[in-house]
């Protein structure tokens, strides 16, 4: 007998649910429209299901992505053995204003990088750290650390490996304050230094300079002794170059180029040559060697000999424009143009968007258009303006918002003619960086020769003068002092150009264009036999007098049996 509804819902109420079906219906069974309903369509319940397959097949590749991904990055991590720093345990007062264990970790930390960038090296870099400190200084609202750092960190906990960290403690005793320094592998270390309410932040930060100091000499000593050559800190420098030779003993190649580096600062040319000969020795396909190795043989006037270590070392790493651009000026100097030539453009090609090299190579084809204009029948005519004005124009290209770009723009308008356009690029480019010193040469060169202004051309020497002293460039000071005596003897400032020049010699006397300037000052003052000894010595250097013979004094002297002499011994 069929079941009322009444009687039906009264049994629901009785055993508190109801007979449900079998199998339930699929969403795409029917479509309440009105009081009607549409009729199952298969195809669309077979779409149902392969759409869902689907998405649980993507969604499974995505968790096995994203864990094989997380799983890499673990790995890699924790192979690499890298530092991390953990949070300084520091007095309250220290803590109040404001120089908590974090910020005391995160400035030593800051130092270390300072001096290893100072230190600029081609050298793999030994000392990494972590992205973050310690897990417990990076955690979350509930005390758990999330950080990836975090998960590394204990993974290497749970695995029994050692976690390599650097952290200490900062004391305050009486007038004394203390950095006791803790790393990994290494006996802890103390640092001191006298403290007062006048000089509190800077102990600080001595403190700091010798934490970071220590942690380099014991993890990258070469990268330090870099570093304390270009503060001039020589004896500091030797002695970590010792340590690493005779105490690590490792990476003898890279000790003895830095020893090489230590004396070529201190002007012991000869002497770096021995010691860059000594890293080849050690490691013959180390190319930075054979490029210090040439570099120091320019330095001594012996352009010749730089050729063969500079075609070691572009043979050794072809596809690095700055030992290309090396090649290209031995050549040059050696008066192989066209070799010169191959060279530079080679520089160009490995490195097309580097506005440093598109400049060096512009620079040369300009001294290239300038000797072929002065010796027609010993250059090889290789140069022309439209391929100078092309080299200018992409260094403008590359960096147009620059110093630089605006001066090698000041090229292009110079070499097409256009000088007032190309003074005021120069003006520009001095203006953007007022110790630019290739834009002060320019302005200097411009002065001096096209406009006679002498008196500016001397203001701008100054300028580079006080530029290559601050900035410890010898050579450019020696370039300045020469030019600084040009616009004296141009001024008939006689005495005072002689001061000058002959500083210049001082600075470095195997270089010859000196004592060109030198003989010039002692033809105007009308000493005679003084021009020919100083123009002797700079014959004897190699200077050409055949760019010399269309101005004054030489013109005066050009007719004289002696200068002829002079002139054919050049040749």
């Amino acid at each position: 007998m069929a079941q009322t509804k009444a009687e039906t819902q009264t049994e629901v109420r009785e055993n508190g649910h109801a007979e449900l079906p079998s199998k339930k219906p699929s969403f795409f069974s029917y479509f309440k429209i009105r009081n009607w309903k549409m009729p199952i369509i298969p195809w669309l319940v077979e779409l149902e299901g392969k759409v869902a397959t689907l998405l649980s097949l993507l969604l499974k590749a995505l968790v096995f992505i994203v864990l094989t991904g997380l799983f890499t990055l673990l790995y890699r991590e924790m192979k690499q053995q890298k530092f991390t720093m953990e949070a300084f345990h520091v007095p309250k007062t220290f803590e109040e204003g404001g120089f908590d264990g974090i910020v005391v970790a995160n400035r030593i930390l800051d130092r270390v990088q300072e001096i290893k960038k100072k230190a600029a090296s081609q050298k793999v870099d030994s000392l990494q750290f972590n992205s973050d400190l310690k897990p417990e200084m990076n955690v979350s609202v509930m005390g758990f650390g999330i950080s990836l750092q975090s998960i590394i960190y204990y993974t290497r906990e749970m695995l029994g490996r050692e976690n390599r960290s650097i952290g200490g403690e900062l004391t305050e005793l009486d007038t004394i304050l203390q950095l006791k320094l803790r790393v990994t592998g290494m006996a802890p270390v103390e640092f001191d230094e006298k403290l007062s309410v006048q000089n509190r932040s800077q102990a600080l930060q001595n403190l700091f300079s010798k934490a970071a100091e220590h942690i380099l000499m014991q993890t990258d000593p070469y990268r330090l002794a870099i570093y304390q050559t270009s503060e001039q800190r020589y004896a500091e420098s030797l002695q970590t170059i010792r340590y690493l030779l005779n105490d690590l003993q490792q990476d003898p190649e890279w000790a003895y180029l830095a020893w090489g580096n230590l004396l070529r600062s201190r002007g012991k040319n000869e002497a770096a040559v021995a010691k860059f000969q000594q890293a080849i020795k050690v490691n013959p396909s180390f190319p930075l060697p054979y490029y210090n190795l040439g570099w120091t043989y320019r330095y001594l006037g012996r352009p010749e000999e730089a050729i063969p270590p500079f075609l070691k070392s572009v043979e050794l790493t072809p596809d690095k424009g700055e030992y290309w651009n090396a090649l290209a000026w031995a050549y040059f100097y050696n008066k192989q143009y066209r070799k010169g030539h191959d060279a530079i453009t080679k520089a160009t090609e490995v490195e097309p968007n580097s506005p440093w090299v598109w400049s060096n190579r512009g620079e040369m084809e300009m001294q290239m258009i300038s000797e072929n204009a002065a010796h027609p029948e010993r250059t090889v005519s290789l140069m022309d303006t439209a391929s100078l004005i092309h080299c200018f124009q992409q260094v403008h290209k590359l960096n147009p918002e620059s110093s630089d770009g605006c001066l090698s723009l000041a090229g292009a308008f110079f070499f097409a003619g256009d000088l007032p356009n190309a003074l005021k690029m120069i003006q520009l480019a001095i203006e953007l960086n007022p110790e630019n010193i290739g834009a002060l040469n320019r302005y200097r060169g411009y002065m001096y020769r096209n406009a006679k202004n002498y008196s500016e051309a001397l203001r701008a020497n100054r300028l580079i003068l006080a530029s290559s002293r601050k900035h410890k460039n010898k050579w450019q000071e020696q370039s300045a002092l020469n030019h600084i005596a040009m616009c004296k003897y141009s001024l008939m400032e006689y005495d005072s150009a002689l001061i000058y020049v002959n500083q210049a010699i001082a600075l470095d006397p195997n270089q010859s264009y000196p004592y060109t300037t030198l003989a010039e000052t002692y033809g105007f003052l009308g000493k005679e036999d003084l021009f020919y000894k100083a123009l002797e010595k700079a014959v004897d250097k190699g200077h050409s007098l055949q760019e010399l013979m269309d101005g004054e004094p030489y013109l005066r002297y050009s007719a004289q049996d002696r200068f002829q002499e002079l002139l054919k011994r050049n040749d």
